[in-house]
């Protein structure tokens, strides 16, 4: 770091009042030997720009634009911030200066990772934020021009493509590559294949790639396919890959910032140099682009194409382009964002002729990459929906509770996972499980949670749950967030809130053991549901039991309440905390329909307590089936002598359900018995009756004896309920003349 001192006239007016005002008036980046280079956007601006890996000079002012005359003091910082919020490094300087004097910090740093993008107009975007700042302490009158931030893009690469090596394939002995050779640095390197994919032969296997010193966009060399003034050669497969010379064996990264390589064999054999070719790690980035600068065309059927290759070649296309064919070079860019975006692959130029006409070809020059790179550093962006703000008023068994709501953004360029913990300052709370955590993890919802991948710039919505404990006393207490890196913990972001329990009254009333229905009970009879109370409340309390019934035919006189020793009770004393067991004993009405009916189960606070709990049972009441078979004799003296007689038997239906019945006889077949219907029409509950006839034909010949006869009615609703009724039939001797 370098500084000097200048007195200077301000360019702006201090304020009369402004004795003393530091600021920072200026953030510039080089000098004459370390200058940023220079992009000129599609408005005809420029915006600076510097190369990863690369060292920087940063240059920044600090003045005092007070009117003091009496030196003050100050610190001067220069911090570097990578756009996801995570500050990379930072330098500082003391000063002292008068009135409108200014002092000159230099400041060197080599960045570490591309940050730069070209939008759709082409204008340069992005950047490492580079952020002065002064602090002159109390004595500063005018703090808001403490700060000035400015955006720096930095490329991955620049290259002007000087740097080749190719082979004299044309025999002329001119050198076509007048290059001095060096390892580690990345170069271009031509080779010619054959339709296989094998190398060509001699001289072949060079590729037609060369170097042309003449009109050249960038620097004093471009590349072209063919010779000055000739067509270019018939049946080519050449590229010109982009990699390095290396003396080793291995491909290690030498310092340029690609990583390792891809050790090319046949190009290393080629050229008696072991040649690694640059391998481009799309996973790297979340986007990428590719400048070049083009001129020229190429005959039917041939193509000049960049090639990204990995299992699988992606192209971008020099010869469909609208190019100039008189000299006048074209800037292109291949938005390589989506190219392999999860895996590696290596660049060529790529040129394919066939046998048919062919032209001078096009022209190569320039060769840069924007990009914003990937870095395992991130911050988050937490936005919570606090209501209050900062503070929460509970009871106990709050039946609702606080959830905080947050939305959790990943400003970084890595997916990433978070661990999410909550507790309370009441470690007595804690055993009961109060906290809950609900993101997107589908499965763990306790009060330690580790999410499941949050993509990068993307986001997750959380609910920090709090449930209060039943029987809370009345207390302040602090409510803890804590949101970490799911790998290391590291702490990410905190938040706290208090938290006031308030006196309460309330209970929760619940069925032991849940099953539906809660009791099944027939008319006129009784049925028991244990239920448990407890006080949930933080005061001692008196509830008053009781019940609302759904159908009016139900009322209080249905219901009692009994106590864990079988004690009738109306109404509970309880504590707090307590919890009892009771009995609600059910008595179904004497003339009841069968059914589904809802009972609501009551406990009433008693003044002061305003507080009711319910629970709601379901009470079934089945079919009654009560069917009496009433004849009005039940023996029967009867001669065989032809004439008809009936005996009528009355049904009577003491069930509580309308019901018909099915009738049938169980009887010797010669008597020729038979009742007057097959089936009875419905009859009515609880009493209801109808009548049928027993027919006796008493037909001539019948045997002298005493017949058993059975009347059946089975019912039409359950055919497994029947009912008989049995009657004899006696036959004397029978004389007729």
């Amino acid at each position: 770091m370098h500084s000097s001192l200048d007195q200077s006239e301000m360019s702006r007016d201090a304020s009369p009042r402004d004795l003393i005002d530091f600021e920072v008036s200026g953030i510039e980046i080089g000098n004459g030997s370390l200058d940023a280079r220079e992009w000129i956007n599609s408005d005809g601006s420029v915006t600076e720009y510097v190369l990863r890996d690369e060292l920087i000079q940063i240059n920044v002012t600090f003045t005092q634009a007070g009117t003091s005359s009496q030196p003050s003091a100050a610190n001067g910082k220069l911090e570097i911030w990578h756009p996801v919020g995570h500050k990379v490094i930072e330098w500082s300087v003391n000063m002292t200066l008068s009135g409108l004097q200014s002092y000159r910090a230099e400041f060197y740093w080599t960045p570490n990772a591309a940050h730069s993008q070209l939008d759709d107009n082409g204008h340069l975007v992005g950047g490492i934020i580079l952020r002065g700042v002064i602090d002159g302490g109390l004595a500063d009158d005018n703090p808001d021009n403490d700060n000035l931030d400015r955006e720096m893009p930095v490329a991955i690469w620049n290259d002007h493509m000087e740097n080749g090596l190719c082979g004299d394939v044309d025999g002329d002995n001119v050198v076509d590559c007048p290059n001095q050779l060096s390892y580690g640095n990345p170069m271009w390197v031509s080779a010619g294949y054959d339709d296989d994919g094998s190398l060509s032969d001699y001289p072949d296997s060079y590729g037609h790639w060369r170097m042309d010193n003449t009109s050249s966009e960038i620097g004093e060399r471009h590349w072209r396919i063919s010779r000055p003034d000739a067509e270019y050669a018939s049946n080519r497969h050449d590229l010109l890959w982009w990699g390095w010379l290396t003396p080793f064996d291995t491909c290690d990264d030498t310092g340029h910032g690609f990583g390792y390589g891809t050790l090319d064999n046949t190009v290393s054999a080629l050229y008696a140099n072991n040649f690694c070719r640059i391998k481009m790690r799309g996973f790297d980035y979340i986007s990428l682009q590719m400048v070049t600068n083009a001129w020229g065309s190429m005959g039917a059927g041939d193509q000049i194409r960049m090639e990204a290759n990995s299992a699988n070649a992606e192209y971008f296309n020099y010869t469909s382009q609208q190019l100039s064919t008189s000299g006048d070079w074209s800037q292109l860019v291949w938005n390589m964002t989506d190219v392999h975006p999860s895996g590696d692959y290596t660049l060529a130029f790529r040129f394919d002729s066939d046998s048919s006409y062919a032209s001078e070809g096009i022209h190569i020059d320039g060769f840069i990459m924007f990009g914003i790179q990937r870095i395992p550093e991130y911050t988050l962006d937490v936005e919570c929906d606090d209501p209050l703000p900062n503070a929460y008023i509970v009871i106990p068994a709050d039946p609702r509770p606080p959830s905080l709501y947050c939305n959790i953004h990943n400003n970084g360029y890595v997916d990433i996972t978070l661990r999410l913990y909550t507790e309370v300052s009441n470690k007595s709370w804690m055993y009961g499980g109060p906290l809950r955590i609900d993101s997107n993890h589908p499965s763990d919802h306790d009060n330690n949670v580790v999410s499941k991948t949050i993509k990068a710039l993307e986001s997750m919505d959380t609910w920090f749950n709090l449930t209060i404990p039943d029987g809370a006393t009345v207390q302040e207490l602090a409510w803890y967030v804590h949101i970490g890196d799911g790998i290391t913990n590291f702490t990410k972001h905190t938040m706290e809130f208090p938290v006031d329990v308030t006196a309460s009254y309330s209970a929760y009333l619940t069925q032991k053991t849940l099953q539906n229905p809660a009791v099944t009970l027939l008319p006129a009879t009784s049925g028991s549901v244990v239920m448990t109370l407890k006080n949930t409340g933080n005061q001692v309390a008196t509830w008053n039991l009781g019940a609302t019934f759904a159908d009016n035919r139900w009322g209080a006189s249905n219901l009692k309440w009994f106590n864990e020793t079988g004690v009738e009770v109306t109404s509970i004393e309880m504590r707090i905390n307590d919890k009892f067991e009771l009995n609600a004993q059910l008595t179904a009405p004497d003339q009841i329909t069968p059914g589904t009916y809802a009972v609501t189960l009551l406990a009433s606070g008693r003044a002061p307590a305003n507080f009711q709990t319910e629970w709601t049972i379901h009470v079934e009441v089945p079919i009654d089936h009560q069917l009496s078979l009433v004849p009005e004799i039940r023996e029967m003296l009867a001669p065989a002598d032809s004439a008809l007689r009936w005996i009528e038997i009355q049904m009577v239906n003491d069930g509580n359900a309308e019901e018909a019945f099915d009738l049938s006889l169980s009887a010797d077949w010669r008597l020729g018995l038979y009742l007057n219907a097959e089936q009875t029409l419905g009859i009515d509950p609880f009493g209801g009756d109808t009548s049928i006839l027993l027919m006796f034909p008493m037909p001539y010949g019948i045997e002298n004896e005493t017949y058993q006869i059975w009347v059946h009615a089975t019912s039409q609703i359950d055919p497994s309920y029947q009912r008989s009724v049995q009657l004899l039939l006696t036959v004397p001797e029978t004389y007729l003349v």
